[in-house]
């Protein structure tokens, strides 16, 4: 299964559907490419496994990361990522377990509440993160996340 189709799909469970925006940029591993439309007025930047964007008003943040699943479950990754939010001042909310692929982690980090969608596909697993009040365009960005080709 393409990550795209994975990630699409999983998505429509969390996301409705949204209108596409004007700026697509690549990103993510060699092996897992991926692209985002991104908001006018954001920032992106890549980093290790994916990008990092940012509302203009920095109020806003949203991170997508490929990474192997190293052959852990959705669950477990969770688990794993709740650790090290735990070691830099954050504590988790609460785990919900979809299924072995789909888990969602929440956690308070200095009274900002975050959340982390984790999607397993086969050696890979896909986490996006989100913090802040601008969920329209959150949402807009998940929306048209799709295989870069």
């Amino acid at each position: 299964m393409k990550l795209a189709s994975f990630l699409l799909s999983a998505l429509c469970v969390v996301f409705l559907a949204g209108n596409a925006q004007a700026e697509y940029k690549t990103f993510g591993p060699a092996d897992a490419k991926f692209k985002v439309d991104v908001p006018q007025g954001w920032t992106a930047a890549e980093n290790d496994g994916g990008a990092q964007l940012t509302s203009g008003d920095g109020e806003t943040s949203m991170s997508i990361q490929v990474q192997p699943s190293s052959g852990k479950s959705a669950k477990e990754l969770a688990t794993v990522i709740g650790d090290q939010m735990k070691k830099n001042g954050g504590t988790v909310v609460k785990i919900e377990e979809e299924n072995k692929d789909q888990a969602t982690i929440y956690f308070d980090v200095n009274g900002t509440r975050v959340a982390t969608l984790i999607l397993v596909s086969g050696d890979k697993f896909v986490a996006i993160t989100m913090a802040g009040k601008d969920g329209e365009s959150m949402k807009k960005i998940a929306d048209s996340l799709q295989d870069a080709e």
